[in-house]
Protein backbone atom coordinates (compact mmCIF):
# COMPACT_ATOMS: atom_id res chain seq x y z
CA UNK A 1 0.00 0.00 0.00
CA UNK A 2 1.16 3.33 -0.90
CA UNK A 3 1.39 5.98 1.63
CA UNK A 4 0.09 8.23 -1.43
CA UNK A 5 -3.60 6.57 -1.74
CA UNK A 6 -3.94 6.97 2.04
CA UNK A 7 -2.83 10.51 1.94
CA UNK A 8 -5.13 11.50 -1.17
CA UNK A 9 -8.15 9.25 0.29
CA UNK A 10 -7.58 11.76 4.56
CA UNK A 11 -9.84 14.44 3.31
CA UNK A 12 -12.65 12.19 2.34
CA UNK A 13 -11.66 9.36 5.41
CA UNK A 14 -15.13 9.45 6.47
CA UNK A 15 -16.90 8.89 3.69
CA UNK A 16 -15.13 6.71 1.96
CA UNK A 17 -13.57 4.05 4.96
CA UNK A 18 -16.30 2.28 7.48
CA UNK A 19 -16.45 4.02 10.87
CA UNK A 20 -16.15 0.57 13.18
CA UNK A 21 -17.02 2.27 16.53
CA UNK A 22 -20.07 3.76 14.79
CA UNK A 23 -20.95 1.07 13.47
CA UNK A 24 -20.79 -0.95 16.63
CA UNK A 25 -24.09 -0.98 17.78
CA UNK A 26 -23.99 -3.52 20.66
CA UNK A 27 -21.29 -1.64 21.91
CA UNK A 28 -18.78 -4.78 22.27
CA UNK A 29 -15.79 -2.56 20.60
CA UNK A 30 -16.17 0.01 22.78
CA UNK A 31 -16.62 -2.31 26.13
CA UNK A 32 -13.81 -4.41 24.67
CA UNK A 33 -11.53 -1.23 24.85
CA UNK A 34 -12.59 0.10 27.89
CA UNK A 35 -11.57 -3.14 29.53
CA UNK A 36 -8.11 -3.08 27.92
CA UNK A 37 -7.33 0.51 28.12
CA UNK A 38 -9.07 2.02 31.40
CA UNK A 39 -6.02 3.50 33.68
CA UNK A 40 -3.55 2.16 31.61
CA UNK A 41 -0.18 4.07 31.09
CA UNK A 42 -0.09 4.16 27.51
CA UNK A 43 -2.73 2.94 24.75
CA UNK A 44 -1.17 2.42 21.13
CA UNK A 45 -3.37 3.05 18.25
CA UNK A 46 -1.66 1.76 15.22
CA UNK A 47 -2.73 2.16 11.38
CA UNK A 48 -5.00 4.80 12.94
CA UNK A 49 -6.33 7.07 9.54
CA UNK A 50 -7.76 10.19 10.71
CA UNK A 51 -8.06 8.98 14.48
CA UNK A 52 -11.07 7.98 15.01
CA UNK A 53 -9.96 5.92 18.34
CA UNK A 54 -8.47 8.70 19.63
CA UNK A 55 -11.38 10.53 21.69
CA UNK A 56 -11.90 7.31 23.52
CA UNK A 57 -8.66 6.19 24.24
CA UNK A 58 -7.86 9.76 25.21
CA UNK A 59 -10.43 9.24 28.26
CA UNK A 60 -9.55 5.91 29.11
CA UNK A 61 -5.54 5.73 28.84
CA UNK A 62 -2.79 8.46 30.34
CA UNK A 63 -1.34 8.64 27.51
CA UNK A 64 -2.08 7.82 23.62
CA UNK A 65 0.54 7.08 20.83
CA UNK A 66 -1.21 7.64 17.39
CA UNK A 67 0.60 5.73 14.51
CA UNK A 68 0.00 5.69 10.91
CA UNK A 69 2.33 6.42 7.79
CA UNK A 70 0.08 8.67 6.24
CA UNK A 71 1.67 12.31 6.93
CA UNK A 72 -2.33 13.65 5.59
CA UNK A 73 -4.39 11.73 7.45
CA UNK A 74 -2.01 12.55 10.64
CA UNK A 75 -2.80 16.28 9.53
CA UNK A 76 -6.19 15.66 9.55
CA UNK A 77 -6.48 13.76 12.94
CA UNK A 78 -3.89 16.77 14.89
CA UNK A 79 -6.36 19.47 13.56
CA UNK A 80 -9.56 17.38 14.51
CA UNK A 81 -8.16 16.56 17.80
CA UNK A 82 -5.71 19.09 19.19
CA UNK A 83 -7.97 19.70 22.18
CA UNK A 84 -6.52 16.36 23.44
CA UNK A 85 -3.83 16.87 25.57
CA UNK A 86 -2.66 13.38 26.37
CA UNK A 87 -2.22 12.23 22.48
CA UNK A 88 0.62 12.15 20.25
CA UNK A 89 0.45 11.47 16.72
CA UNK A 90 3.85 9.98 14.97
CA UNK A 91 4.28 9.39 11.44
CA UNK A 92 6.13 5.81 11.23
CA UNK A 93 6.50 3.31 7.65
CA UNK A 94 7.44 0.13 9.19
CA UNK A 95 8.72 -1.08 5.76
CA UNK A 96 11.32 1.56 5.81
CA UNK A 97 11.48 3.21 9.07
CA UNK A 98 13.26 2.22 12.29
CA UNK A 99 10.21 1.55 14.16
CA UNK A 100 11.86 1.82 17.85
CA UNK A 101 13.54 5.04 16.58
Amino acid sequence: MQESFWDELADSYDEEICHSLASDRRGLLRKTIKGLAQGVPLAADFGRGVGRFEPLLSSLAQEVLAVDFSGRSLQVARSQYEHLTNVEFRKVDYQTDDACG
